[in-house]
């Protein structure tokens, strides 16, 4: 099997279909695609559940993505991204989180005591609690590696669970708009429809050709200037966030948003019209994606469309819907946000071009072009 998510097809054999249906599952939970759980625990309320993970294979021991004035991304918090992205992706927001930390036997106390350190610094932050988790030490692991998972939760109330209510796009989650103020607002997504519009928002690979930037750096700077080299990291962490953009998307008539993140644009594109048992038509000038993230990757061999891109969204939407969603994205983020396809009742996903004569299958999700990059240095 290849590194990054396991194939769909894995998924769907080996995994979920041994899951029993669990009745208390009102909305999400264990599919491809559904980014978390919404669970039906007392009347008119429920709990988001959703997870995150990150590994040293991917954000190596003081190896930083970020420049400037930003927090440290190691992979603890990477995952703590990842599972409050997921939530996001519902449109909720984390209240509390447990984390979990498995590692080889070579793995530092400092290295560790930094990663909690960091965590503990960000959740103070955002208000989230950390409230519990685990911490073992393996010999089925590498003995330098170590594999980081967060399980975030919140707490919504479904009393307005229908269409009636709609979050104003303008509406921020702080001080003044707090978890609890915002519960009230939440509506259950609606059902993704044939003729339904796809927005892509954020910039495709953007997080993978960070990393790969530094990853292969040396390799890198034989072809491009160092300034060239710079400009693909984060230059602000927030940018790996949807918190802004699903709240927006929602506010201003998405049906259902989805985290792009292992497998990339491709990936969360299938994954959405999985869910939805739909096909889906995806236009290729109309998916954000930097030009450095393109030339890096024709450099290192990989498609950068199906490069982890976590900080994007792949939503659905009305037609009439579509571009007023793109516009609050933009507005709201100032992320590259673009209608740029539609779902379909024949169940093909495809991703086509007239202006290069691109007319291509979007296969089932298979790892990630992060792990695939293969240099004879």
């Amino acid at each position: 099997m290849n590194y990054g998510n396991i194939s769909e097809m894995v998924l769907n054999r080996s995994v979920l279909k041994h899951i029993r249906k669990y009745n208390k599952i009102i909305e999400g939970g264990a599919a491809a695609g559904n980014d978390a759980a919404l669970l039906d625990i007392r009347e008119n309320e429920g709990l988001l559940v959703a997870e995150g993970y990150s590994d040293s294979a991917e954000l190596p021991k003081g190896f930083d993505i970020s420049s400037g004035d930003t927090a440290y991304i190691d992979c603890l918090y990477m995952a703590y991204i990842r599972a409050c992205n997921n939530l996001y992706a519902m449109d909720g927001s984390p209240e509390f989180i447990s984390v979990k930390l498995i590692m080889g036997s070579e793995v530092r106390e400092g290295y560790v005591r930094s990663m909690m350190k960091n965590l503990s610094d960000r959740t103070a932050e955002a208000k989230v609690a950390i409230i519990g988790g685990d911490t073992k030490i393996t010999e089925a692991m590498r003995p330098e590696f170590l594999a980081a998972s967060v399980t975030a939760c919140g707490c919504l109330n479904l009393s307005d669970s229908d269409t009636s209510s709609e979050t104003s796009a303008d509406c921020k989650r702080d001080d003044t708009y707090s978890t609890t103020d915002r519960i009230s607002d939440h509506k259950i997504s609606r059902k993704i429809s044939v003729g339904d519009h796809v927005i892509i928002a954020g910039y495709a690979g953007l997080y993978g050709a960070a990393v790969l930037s530094k990853k292969h750096h040396e390799y890198l700077r034989e072809r491009f200037a160092e300034s060239y080299i710079d400009r693909v990291s984060i230059n602000d962490i927030r940018m790996l966030s949807i918190e802004k953009a699903a709240l927006a998307a929602y506010g201003s008539g998405a049906k259902r948003v989805h985290d792009v993140s292992f497998g990339g644009v491709y990936a969360a594109v299938y994954q959405i019209a999985e869910a939805a048992d739909l096909g889906v038509k995806v236009r290729h000038e109309d998916i954000p994606i930097r030009q450095e993230t393109i030339e890096l990757s024709e450099v290192l061999g990989i498609n950068p469309y199906m490069l982890c891109s976590t900080g994007s969204l792949v939503i659905a939407a009305a037609a009439d819907k579509a571009e007023s969603v793109a516009e609050a994205i933009r507005r709201e983020t100032g992320l590259s946000a673009y209608d740029a396809g539609e779902f379909t009742k024949e169940k093909l996903r495809s991703v086509y071009s007239n202006n290069f004569r691109l007319n291509r299958v979007i296969d089932m999700p298979d790892g990630d072009e992060l792990f695939n990059v293969y240099i004879n240095m």
